[in-house]
């Protein structure tokens, strides 16, 4: 069996169901979402209690583009390079601790006012007595092959695609720009984080400032088996891209990858969607998450190396503001 068919069968489907996460158990046992697992760190699992949780606001304007991106309008974020937003801002350093740590970044530029002042900022705390459902199919991915190529911007590993990697949705076409990791994860469920969480930042193709992020949870595991994706000599290179010193220059790392292999499933079958944000600075809005109800497996030695160089790059969540979260693919009932 080749690696890669390894990886697929290690992916882990969560659903939006759990012990970890009762409510969401009763929000959508219904829907036919029961049985999959979100786990507890005491389970070796990576989910791990803790983080603030997010004060849910009684907004009630909420951000538009939730149920389709493109359709009405989330206006699009304002990124200095209309993917991350975090490479153009090297002027003005910021982190996440001390006093350039994420409470302070609506401070340290007055670009980065969102930061402190917008209402549809993200990460959030996922919760389940908040979710409703939708008939409509999430994002319908066309990824492809793609070189590898990384680079160390300071803050995260990441990798760089070549075009042709796309997804459709709401009307839309984007295309897959980047992607990149968090550890521990950016989202949380019921106030759970899991080890990690991976950003696949996808660019409207007609509208350039309009993002769509595919966001997958990771999840630790006892790496008795070599992991085929992150491992040393994994589809990923991940550990040579570990190794890159810090710049903004993509590095190749050698060789190439089917993302649709690597990746296969995403973004699962009942991914879970809302508008939010950048999460790093500037901070600007109207970027359209997709949760995935689907996480990847990391090699805990490879989760370590890669906390190790990183040491815990997640912004804390944010308060929902009355935002709807959607999960899409659940027929109606009856």
């Amino acid at each position: 069996m080749s690696t890669l068919a390894v990886a697929r069968r290690a992916l882990l489907r969560l659903g939006w169901s759990s012990s970890a996460a009762p409510s969401l158990l009763l929000a959508l046992s219904a829907a036919g979402l029961g049985g999959c697992v979100v786990s507890d760190k005491s389970d070796d699992s990576g989910a791990v209690s803790g983080g603030d949780g997010a004060d849910e606001g009684a907004g009630e304007d909420g951000a538009d583009g939730v149920d389709g991106a493109g359709e009405d309008g989330a206006d699009g974020a304002d990124g200095a390079d209309g993917s991350d937003g975090s490479d153009g801002t090297e002027d003005t350093e910021w982190g996440y601790s001390g006093d350039i740590g994420p409470e302070y970044w609506g401070e340290l530029d007055e670009e980065w006012a969102a930061c402190a002042e917008g209402e549809a900022q993200s990460p959030i705390d996922i919760t389940g007595e908040l979710i409703t459902t939708s008939p409509e199919p999430g994002p319908v991915l066309g990824w492809g092959p793609t070189t590898l190529r990384a680079y160390n911007p300071g803050h995260y590993i990441r990798y760089e695609v070549d075009s042709g990697s796309t997804l459709t949705w709401g009307g839309n076409t984007y295309e897959l720009d980047q992607f990149h990791f968090h550890g521990l994860s950016e989202h949380t469920v019921d106030g759970t984080h899991f080890d990690a969480e991976v950003h696949f930042v996808h660019v409207d193709l007609a509208s350039p400032t309009r993002l769509l992020v595919i966001a997958a949870f990771v999840i630790g595991y006892d790496e008795s088996i070599p992991d085929p994706i992150f491992g040393a000599d994994g589809a990923l290179r991940f550990r040579d891209a570990l190794a890159l010193p810090e710049g903004e220059t993509p590095i190749d790392l050698g060789g190439s990858v089917d993302l649709s292999e690597v990746f296969t499933g995403f973004p699962g079958a009942y991914p879970l969607g809302y508008s939010g944000s950048l999460t790093t600075p500037p901070c600007s809005e109207g970027v359209q998450f997709f949760i995935s109800d689907l996480s990847m497996p990391m090699a805990s030695v490879d989760l370590e190396a890669f906390l190790d160089v990183y040491d815990y790059n997640y912004r804390p969540v944010q308060p929902l503001n009355g935002r709807a979260l959607t999960v899409y693919g659940v027929s109606e009932p009856g």
